[in-house]
Formats: C-alpha cells, sequence, structure tokens
C-alpha cells in the first residue's frame, strides 16, 4: 500500500491518536478499520489497525499489540483474560524480528 491510498475515516482520540502516529502511523499500522472502540470490561478504549491494535486503559496507558502476541491475548480473552492489559510495546527476544515478547498486567506473551 503506497502512502497516496486512501484510508477511509475512523476516529482515532488522544493517546492511541499520539501513539498511532509516534509509531509510524499507517507505516507502521496501516489504515485504521475501526473508530475507537470502550473495552468489554467498559475500562479502557482500543482502535483496530491494518497491522494490529493499539489498547489504552487509564491505568496502563496505551500500546500495540500486534501479530501472534495479538491473536494469543484476544483468544484468551483480551483485557479481560488473565493477562489484563498491556503494560509496554512488544520487544524483539535476540535477532529474529518475528520472535517478540510483551510485559502484560499478569504476565508476558511471546509471539513463539
Amino acid at each position: 500500500m503506497g502512502d497516496s491510498q486512501p484510508c477511509g475515516s475512523h476516529w482515532i482520540f488522544g493517546e492511541i491518536e499520539k501513539k498511532y502516529y509516534a509509531a509510524g502511523a499507517r507505516t507502521t499500522f496501516g489504515c485504521p478499520e475501526t473508530d475507537e472502540l470502550t473495552t468489554s470490561d467498559k475500562v479502557g478504549k482500543f482502535n483496530n489497525f491494518q497491522h494490529g491494535s493499539i489498547y489504552w486503559s487509564p491505568k496502563t496507558g496505551a500500546h500495540p499489540v500486534t501479530g501472534e502476541i495479538l491473536r494469543k491475548w484476544r483468544a484468551a480473552g483480551a483485557e479481560k483474560s488473565t493477562w489484563g492489559y498491556p503494560l509496554e510495546d512488544a520487544h524483539l527476544n535476540g535477532m529474529d524480528p518475528s520472535d517478540q515478547y510483551q510485559r502484560f498486567e499478569h504476565g508476558t506473551l511471546t509471539s513463539k
């Protein structure tokens, strides 16, 4: 997708918007696919993008969750799971870019 391709129109606000642009916006996440939504526990907010999501809660701030970590986290129940909300962005676990880990309120998830 070239940067000149239109995305459509979706609302992104506050800390999620700041994180989206600070992390590279469309280059990193692609186009937004949803407006900002309220999480199922009614505590946080999130937006879905072509290449992941950014979740925010007042306690943990805004953090992207992408790829295999996002799939595992959502399969477990996302913010209502035993993991809770993300505490930080994902980190490389060595030199392989597909091998990542991400800390959540109650543990760490890995992409492998």
